[in-house]
Parts: structure tokens; C-alpha cells; sequence
């Protein structure tokens, strides 16, 4: 992996986290207006959602550009690789569910969150650590693919829970940059991996002609 693409990860990164911020929700009214983390603990409580096969897959979907975003930054590290890990840590543990957890450890919603920000600590570390580095900008395409599915899927099973309950509500610019984000970190990635197969062939084949 060039450290080109390294960084480019690392602005990306930061672009996803603050598009978490902005409303992937909007509505005149403020308090119907979600950022990513509050639009899936909203979705949670929706009677449509808790009946879903499986449970709660609406808020997954919207959980789970955290964690490809956490992938993205651990297999992306080249240097300075404790700063990168406590990135990873950071998301992590913004991924936690509430201390109430250890009493209702039975709760479908704290499962999901615990379980999430475990396989995002897991993930991410594993990125850091640099053991699968050969495959890391395949392992970066891949995450970016289903963080950008997942966004859109997630957002748009939000914005239909609240057409249900009569809520006019339109997409956000937070959930718009995600995606877009995400399509951009794939297509770069690929591009990356491509551009390494195909420079040593043009190589040979120019030594060839000199021949």
C-alpha cells in the first residue's frame, strides 16, 4: 500500500466520523432531525423494527458504518500505528451501550451494540497489527463497499419507519457524504490494486521492446 493511499485513508476517515455528526435524518422540527448514532437507537424503538427477521437489523445497518469505518483506518496504518489503534479504540468505545448493559444484559439493543463495537475493536486492531497487510487495500475496498451499502440501505429503511408514523422527513447531507465517502474510498482502492498488477507487465513488456 503507497502511503498516497494511506492518507488519502486517513482524511477519509475523518470525513466519514464527521459525516456521523450531520443529519442522516432531516426534518423542520429539531428534535426529529438524526445524526447516524441517534437515528439507530431511534429505529430500535419503532414496533416494525423489533419484529424484524432478524431483530433489529434496521439499527445494524446504521451500527455498521462505524465499524467499516474502524476496518478502513486499522488496515490503512503504515506508521505511527498506536495512534491509529487508539482511533480504533475510540470508535469502539463510542459503540458501547450504556453501563445499564451489565443489569439487562438481556436487552436485544445493548446485545447489538456490545457485539459490535467487540468486532470493531477485533477488526480494527487486527488492521493495525499489520498481519493481513498483503490484503489490506482489498480489505479496505470490501469494508467501503458495505459501509456504502449499508448507509443507504440503513437510511432508507429509517426515512420509510417515519413515512409510517406520518413523519415527512427527507434524507440528510450527513448520510449523502457517508455514501459517497465510501463509494470513493472503493473505487480508489481498486483502482490502487489494479494500477500494482498491471505496472509490472507494462515493465517486461518495455524491456521486451528494448530487447
Amino acid at each position: 500500500m503507497s502511503m498516497r493511499f494511506s492518507l488519502f485513508c486517513l482524511f477519509a476517515v475523518f470525513a466519514l466520523l464527521v459525516s456521523f455528526t450531520l443529519a442522516w435524518v432531516s426534518n423542520p422540527a429539531a428534535g426529529l432531525t438524526f445524526n447516524v448514532y441517534d437515528l439507530a437507537e431511534w429505529t430500535t424503538l419503532h414496533p416494525v423494527v423489533q419484529t424484524e427477521n432478524p431483530v433489529l437489523v434496521t439499527s445494524a445497518l446504521l451500527r455498521v458504518p462505524w465499524l467499516c469505518t474502524a476496518v478502513i483506518l486499522g488496515f490503512s496504518a503504515q506508521r505511527f500505528r498506536w495512534a491509529y489503534a487508539t482511533g480504533v479504540i475510540i470508535v469502539a468505545v463510542a459503540l458501547l451501550p450504556p453501563i445499564e448493559f451489565v443489569r439487562f444484559s438481556d436487552n436485544i439493543n445493548y446485545r447489538q451494540q456490545f457485539g459490535i463495537a467487540v468486532l470493531t475493536l477485533i477488526l480494527g486492531l487486527i488492521g493495525v497489527s499489520g498481519v493481513l497487510k498483503r490484503y489490506a487495500v482489498w480489505i479496505i475496498a470490501v469494508a467501503a463497499l458495505i459501509g456504502g451499502i449499508a448507509s443507504a440501505v440503513g437510511v432508507s429503511r429509517a426515512l420509510s419507519l417515519s413515512a409510517g408514523f406520518s413523519i415527512s422527513t427527507t434524507i440528510g447531507f450527513g448520510a449523502i457524504a457517508a455514501v459517497i465517502i465510501f463509494a470513493v474510498i472503493c473505487v480508489w482502492a481498486i483502482a490502487t490494486k489494479i494500477g500494482q498488477h498491471s505496472r509490472p507487465i507494462s515493465i517486461t513488456s518495455m524491456r521486451q521492446k528494448q530487447v
